[in-house]
């Protein structure tokens, strides 16, 4: 049956803007025949937001109403759902992840990747500060509690190994690890940000 047969059901995909959650999620999705929806792109073309935020330019989503929307349009999905979101949206009970993986990246890179996106210094220092408080990951275990998630550091690491990682997960090869990142603990962030 191979990959495309495994039931998963809903994958949570989340982490820092830069992290590389579209391009595994894509990735994920195509390995195993899943469907893959970003939540964000989801909230702006469905106007699910309930906000703009002149200080950050973007949206913020209304996270009741994204939840009751992909209750009604999403639950009676046949294929795989991937979900992916910088932020974590409490799911409908019929789409409670099997798992949340949380994509991380050492600091010093992702400030490299998101210069090349683009991203003003200001949203960069944001962007670095909130990987290296784990904040997608406490907001991950604040929504999902720790029995679902597992930490997968992205770091100078191409995307066929992110998804074999995400995979053996998925697929009980490998247990889910919270815990495996400590950039606080980095001599390089010390030099480089905690000034």
């Amino acid at each position: 049956m191979g990959r495309r047969g495994k039931i998963f059901k809903v994958i949570y995909i989340t982490g820092t803007p830069g992290t590389g959650k579209t391009t595994v999620a894509s990735a994920l999705a195509a390995s195993t025949g899943s469907r893959h929806v970003d939540l964000g792109k989801l909230s702006v073309e469905k106007g699910l937001i309930l906000r703009r935020d002149p200080l950050r330019k973007t949206g913020v989503v209304d996270l009741e109403k994204l939840s009751r929307f992909l209750g009604k349009h999403f639950q009676s999905e046949k294929r795989n759902l991937i979900l992916q979101a910088h932020f974590s949206a409490k799911l409908p009970p019929k789409l409670k992840p099997k798992s949340v993986l949380v994509l991380r990246c050492e600091p010093g890179e992702l400030a490299e990747r998101l210069k090349t996106k683009g991203f003003p210094a200001e949203k960069i220092s944001e962007n670095i500060w909130a990987e290296i408080l784990d904040y997608c990951l406490q907001e991950a275990l604040h929504v999902y509690g720790p029995s679902r998630i597992h930490e997968i550091d992205t770091t100078g690491r191409k995307v066929e190994e992110v998804v074999a990682e995400a995979l053996a997960v998925l697929e009980e090869r490998k247990k889910p690890q919270i815990g495996v990142c400590h950039w606080l603990q980095s001599q390089k962030i010390d030099r480089k940000f905690a000034s």
